[in-house]
């Protein structure tokens, strides 16, 4: 019965129920331009956090290829300090071992030397010690 009753209500007023209708229709158009609206600025600041990710991609792998060089370029400057201490090292160790030669030789010239008698080894350590 309540039924018949809505639809003999609707029956009587047409113009009221044609705008209320209107203004359903207006709001609903209102929400579908903010549904639009609001999915345009998510399109667009997810298009701007796609960029601004791109970004820093880019720069860190700018930043990685310049650290790589650096890295290269610092360890072969190393490498080459280390064959020069290397270097320095063999030379030095040469020229001593060069000097415990000639000392180890004049100490064996000089004990023979010493085997001498006396008027012989006062000759001999003068040409010897000018060494």
């Amino acid at each position: 019965m309540l039924h018949y009753c809505a639809v003999i209500g609707l029956r009587k007023h047409p113009e009221q129920i044609q705008r209320h209708l209107e203004s359903l229709k207006k709001e609903r158009d209102e929400i579908l331009s903010y549904k639009s609206s609001g999915e345009n600025t998510s399109q667009e600041l997810l298009k701007q956090l796609k960029t601004e990710r791109e970004k820093i991609v880019l720069e860190f792998q700018e930043l990685h290829q310049f650290l790589e060089e650096q890295e290269r370029l610092l360890l072969a400057h190393l490498e080459e300090l280390n064959k020069e201490i290397e270097k320095r090292r063999d030379e030095y160790v040469a020229k001593l071992s060069e000097e415990l030669s000639s000392f180890s030789s004049l100490i064996s010239e000089m004990e023979q030397k010493c085997q001498l008698p006396a008027s012989e080894f006062l000759q001999d350590i003068k040409g010897t010690l000018s060494r």
